[in-house]
């Protein structure tokens, strides 16, 4: 045998294992079971609606969805506008703050237009249920723990971030990190071009939005990963594809 024989050998058997190895490790990332007999049981002590039956027509992935914590799945391709498709996180700081003004909203403006979460990049659909108790958040959310949106070209820049869809279908993006009822609605009217009817209270000035925070920027993405938090998926860097589908929202991120 040529005594360049058994190192060529040895360094086939390692590459062999090296792409074994990377696909049994891209496999375990993103093996998320949303959908226990636990969660079930946390998300009905939480009150959380389950997801809707969608029946209209949006220009968004046309992408199966499981719903959080056990129901309906659905695909963001069939929601039926006006509506507000909110993207979420555990260990989203600004999300804690966020989904309290969208219950209220949903509480007062639900029969209207209709408030989907999504629950993005969550390797830990607990602490999901966990953030939805203690916000009070009702209003139903889907699950993508891996990141399957992104593949089909969404594109979710940082959380929260919002998805509003029209009546006619067409989607218009913006930041997340509204902190009061009054800014959703104004958000809601300019982006959904509708009227609320917001009751005795007074309309904030047009253009006068409470300044939001950054947002936070999800595992996978450029720069930042999802910061140390439980739900830590930073294997999914792979996973986001090149800018294409529906554009990003404008603005800095974090």
């Amino acid at each position: 045998m040529s005594r360049w024989a058994v190192p060529v050998v040895a360094l086939v058997g390692l590459a062999v294992l090296l792409t074994a190895c990377d696909e049994g490790t891209t496999t375990a990332a993103c093996n998320v079971d949303v959908d226990t007999a636990e969660l079930r049981e946390e998300k009905a002590a939480a009150g959380i609606e389950d997801c809707p039956d969608l029946a209209g027509e949006a220009d968004l992935p046309d992408l199966e969805l499981s719903c959080l914590a056990g129901g309906t799945p659905g695909s963001l391709a069939d929601v039926e506008g006006p509506a507000i498709v909110n993207f979420w996180a555990s260990n989203c700081a600004p999300c804690r703050t966020e989904m309290p003004v969208l219950q209220e909203f949903h509480e007062r403006h639900g029969d209207r237009v209709a408030v989907i979460g999504v629950d993005f990049l969550e390797t830990y659909p607990g602490a999901a249920v966990d953030l939805a108790r203690r916000t009070g958040a009702t209003y139903p959310s889907f699950a993508d723990a891996c990141g399957d949106l992104q593949e089909a070209g969404l594109i979710v820049p940082g959380l929260p971030s919002f998805a509003f869809v029209r009546a006619d279908g067409s989607v218009e993006r913006a930041d997340g990190g509204v902190d009061s009822l009054a800014e959703i609605e104004e958000l809601a009217e300019d982006k959904l071009g509708i009227e609320l009817a917001r009751g005795p209270r007074e309309r904030p000035p047009r253009g006068r939005r409470t300044r939001r925070g950054p947002a936070r920027r999800p595992a996978g993405l450029a720069r930042a990963g999802r910061g140390g938090g439980p739900a830590d998926p930073g294997q999914r860097a792979d996973r986001v594809p090149a800018a294409r589908g529906l554009p990003a929202p404008a603005g800095g991120r974090c």
